[in-house]
């Protein structure tokens, strides 16, 4: 017998689950897109807030997009607007690793690459 699951968000950001709730979004406790036990795999298994909240974003959308638009009345429900907000929130969180990635750098202590005086022996080319 398991547990039922959870869903919480307290705003705390020295918590994962809620960091990677609030850059998906989801953060209403009357409209709960992944329990914390789906949060936490993904940050388990991606090792970083960033790329948990890029996989969970991922399970969400997969999860929006087998629901349906609904109208009863005057009421309607868009979940295609869900699924294409969060399709946008899963492209801003690749261009956020992206720019990350892309903007490491060597310290300027070490170098060029050209000065190869710099470099450590083991880094030396070497036709030998």
């Amino acid at each position: 017998m398991t547990d039922d699951p959870t869903w919480t968000y307290e705003a705390d950001f020295t918590d994962p689950i809620d960091r990677i709730r609030a850059r998906i979004g989801d953060t209403d406790e009357d409209d709960p897109l992944l329990y914390d036990e789906e949060i936490e795999a993904a940050y388990d298994e991606a090792e970083s807030v960033i790329d948990g909240a890029l996989l969970a974003a991922r399970w969400a959308a997969a999860r929006l997009a087998r629901s349906y638009d609904r109208k009863i009345g005057k009421m309607s429900m868009s979940h295609s607007q869900r699924h294409a907000q969060m399709l946008q929130t899963i492209e801003s969180l690749k261009d956020e690793i992206r720019e990350a990635s892309s903007t490491w750098s060597v310290p300027s202590s070490i170098g060029t690459v050209s000065d190869v005086s710099n470099y450590p022996r083991v880094w030396e080319h070497s036709d030998a």
